[in-house]
């Protein structure tokens, strides 16, 4: 055990990007010391004392300002994978369904150029190095046989995550990838790979019956057999999609069912080795990890025929991922699991109506035994807005809410260049107008890390007359955060789904000018309301301009089926003057 000295610090979880890999257990915390953020910028602890343990060693408490030692819940997992979404607008996400610079906990955030010490959670637009967003993730809570609970996918007071991925890295544990048209082969196999790869068949297109199964859309991409279709007497060839009648070694032998059965060492065999790959100790590996050696191990997995065959591409950049409060990898006696699995759905396009916005569909399943009542869904939100060259940019913030939009930011008040962040409610299974809506700006302490307090701040129980919070005043910036929650919604049963959609929002300016975070807001929403169905661009036809030399002189536009060797893009024969195509419609369509 070691000792030092830390001060000016926000709180543990800056230590973790300045410290990695160390654990920290704060002894005391005195209101008079100021927020932790600095950490980032000095890259060494001061003043604050700490205690710095091994995981082993690791203080099971923590100690709240009025002196109560609250348990701890959870940090992050260092097995946890991220991905960076998004195009104008770019976050890091990972799954332990947490996003920013959290979302590389307990590791330092990447470099992008921005600076040789520090890398950016969530920056717009692309290239400012303008951070935004420190940590945000969901939170769902409710009744269990009348005992408040909540599962966090982060919290503002830690990190604390509940939502993890198991340690172990199996087939179905990654960040899956997809995009709307024609699909390219994923090498990793975290998408289009196996034997639809193999065969040439498209499985990704949206309200297609891609495996002419009579249904559509309904094998989600996650490396599972969601339809129940995957047989194994037939389908268990391994997650290359390619039989062992049809493999060759990497000798260059091919298949003999006597003396060549496994070519490619891919078969779940326990008591044979594997002859073309060794440990790092240059040894032959026992053939024992269903993960790994994916043919006739009894397991449906990403890549055999009937897993992942029909599911719908929504973007130019799908991202999947999903995790559960049930995990087991990190020994939990304190958290009680509500038995949710939580699927995240990521979307991102490049062109200018999606600017500014990463939509995201959360799905929280009750995988478990428990009846779930009063549920509420909410979301931590730690937007630290400001340029990353300067130091303690993130108290320059201050908190507000667009109470018609159902949209809660954070904005810097100070640095010149700085955009706002924020999220946006777009659809739930009841009508937005029909919810309760808190919204609470706050700090470092609030709501707390007590699943029954939680889950009250989430009803607005605290503040009954005061819901929506007023705006903090941008005269009188500070580093702040907000908590934003809204239900109730029906009770969960076992195997019910609750599904939730937001976006993640910025823009230049709050609500003046040219694509500001309010238009942008807006455009999510309506981009939402019409399914995610994007603009339709017509084509422009070939032109061709040339100056009339002689009298009465002028230029001559012209253009027609002579100009265009496709054939498509000709006005005469795509324009329809007499409305054939509005007039194939149904009369009750608008």
């Amino acid at each position: 055990m070691g000792e030092a000295y830390a001060g000016q610090l926000r709180n543990p979880k800056q230590l973790r990007h300045v410290l990695p890999g160390v654990i920290i257990s704060v002894v005391t915390r005195e209101k008079v010391v100021k927020h932790m953020k600095m950490a980032r910028y000095f890259g060494i602890p001061f003043l604050i004392y700490l205690t710095l343990t091994s995981a082993k060693e690791k203080n099971p408490f923590i100690f709240s300002n009025d002196g109560r030692r609250d348990v701890e819940k959870t940090t992050s997992v260092t097995w946890a994978k991220h991905a960076m979404q998004g195009y104008s607008l770019r976050v890091w996400m990972s799954n332990q369904m947490s996003m920013g610079i959290v979302a590389w906990d307990p590791f330092p955030v990447p470099l992008n150029g921005c600076s040789s010490t520090l890398g950016i959670g969530m920056e717009y637009p692309v290239g400012s190095c303008i951070e935004h967003l420190f940590g945000a993730g969901p939170v769902i809570g409710g009744l269990i046989n009348g005992v408040r609970h909540v599962s966090e996918g982060y919290n503002t007071n830690g990190p604390y995550m509940e939502f993890l991925p198991e340690k172990q890295d199996t087939a179905r544990d990654k960040i899956w990838r997809t995009n709307a048209g024609t699909e390219t082969y994923h090498p990793n196999g975290d998408g289009y790979s196996g034997y639809y790869y193999v065969h040439g068949l498209q499985v990704n297109r949206r309200g297609c019956d891609d495996d002419n199964d009579g249904k559509t859309d309904e094998d989600d991409l996650d490396g599972q057999d969601n339809d129940g279709d995957w047989n194994p007497a037939t389908d268990d060839i391994g997650a290359d999609g390619i039989p062992d009648s049809l493999e060759v070694s990497c000798t260059g032998k091919r298949y003999d069912p006597v003396y060549n059965p496994d070519p490619n060492y891919d078969n779940y065999d326990p008591a044979s080795f594997d002859k073309c790959r060794l440990d790092a100790g240059g040894n032959y590996i026992r053939k024992r990890d269903k993960d790994k050696y994916t043919e006739h191990n009894g397991v449906a997995d990403h890549g055999e025929p009937h897993v992942d065959e029909d599911y719908a591409a929504i973007s130019e950049n799908d991202m999947y991922f999903a995790a559960t409060d049930t995990f087991r990898s990190v020994p939990m006696p304190n958290h009680f699991s509500m038995g949710i699995k939580l699927f995240q759905k990521t979307y991102a396009w490049r062109e200018p109506f999606a600017e500014g916005m990463i939509p995201m569909d959360y799905y929280f399943v009750n995988i478990g035994h428990y009846v779930i009542d009063s549920v509420w869904v909410g979301f931590f939100a730690d937007f630290d807005v400001g340029p990353i060259s300067k130091g303690g940019y993130y108290n320059d913030d201050y908190a507000c809410y667009f109470p018609d939009l159902r949209c809660g930011y954070i904005n810097n008040a100070l640095d010149r260049g700085a955009t706002p962040g924020g999220i946006v409610v777009l659809g739930t299974p009841r009508a937005l107008d029909s919810l309760t809506y808190i919204w609470q700006w706050h700090g470092y302490t609030n709501p707390g890390t007590v699943d029954s307090e939680i889950y009250s701040y989430m009803k607005g129980d605290p503040f009954p007359d005061a819901l929506i919070k007023p705006c903090q005043s941008p005269s009188a910036p500070t580093d702040t955060r907000f908590f934003f929650s809204f239900g109730p919604f029906r009770t969960m049963s076992p195997g019910d789904t609750l599904k939730i959609t937001i976006a993640l929002v910025s823009g230049n300016g709050i609500d003046a000018g040219p694509n500001n975070l309010r238009q942008n807001a807006e455009n999510a929403l309506k981009l939402y309301l019409n399914g995610f169905q994007t603009p339709l661009t017509l084509p422009a036809p070939p032109l061709r301009i040339s100056n009339l030399t002689t009298k009465p002189y002028g230029v001559k536009l012209e253009w027609g089926s002579h100009l265009d060797s496709t054939g498509l893009h000709d006005p005469t024969s795509i324009w329809d003057d007499s409305n054939k195509i509005a007039g194939s419609f149904p009369d009750t369509s608008w």
